[in-house]
């Protein structure tokens, strides 16, 4: 997938919670979020970030890790164990 134009946003909102949204036109939508309750307490953990010439690593405190692979671009994220929870290339 080539992103010209094209946004990705990841984020973490919760200790083990990722949200990833792409906007392949560059705007993102404004529709209501049913995903996530705002309304809950959450503890959104403190973010490491990474990056070498493939990919960029988002690493949260308890060992959870988003891997945004650059070209062709696809996102996998790992829990805790280092355990893959989302495949982006198999997706």
């Amino acid at each position: 997938m080539h992103l010209t134009g094209a946004r990705l946003k990841v984020e973490f909102f919760d200790i083990n919670t990722v949200r990833v949204r792409l906007a392949p036109a560059g705007e993102f939508e404004t529709l209501p979020d049913y995903a996530i309750d705002y309304s809950k307490d959450r503890k959104t953990p403190t973010v490491k970030f990474s990056q070498t010439n493939e990919k960029i690593i988002l690493t949260n405190y308890y060992g959870a890790r988003v891997e945004i692979n650059k070209r062709p671009v696809f996102v996998t994220i790992f829990d805790e164990r280092g355990e893959i929870v989302v495949d982006g290339v198999n997706a």
